[in-house]
């Protein structure tokens, strides 16, 4: 089947959202945590070095090297479950 939005696809706007930037995450952070950001820098340095590890591990993979890489925090919806 074809949906009713198909019929008014010139009429919808569609947005690619660039990830947050450490600066936007830490003051998301800073607002949600009532301003103690500690356990979010030291969350974040061992999510950055468990990444490190994953991401130099040896393998091949392509697909694994960019997941390992990928920033979750980068996504606002993520950083909010998150936090």
């Amino acid at each position: 089947g074809q949906s009713s939005l198909e019929d008014i696809s010139e009429c919808m706007v569609t947005l690619n959202l660039m990830p947050l930037t450490d600066e936007q995450k830490r003051s998301i952070a800073r607002s949600r945590l009532g301003g103690n950001i500690t356990l979010y820098d030291k969350f974040t340095r061992r999510l950055r070095s468990a990444q490190q590890g994953c991401a130099g591990g040896g393998r091949d993979d392509d697909d694994v090297s960019d997941r390992a890489q990928e920033d979750v925090f980068g996504n606002p919806m993520m950083l909010s479950m998150l936090i």
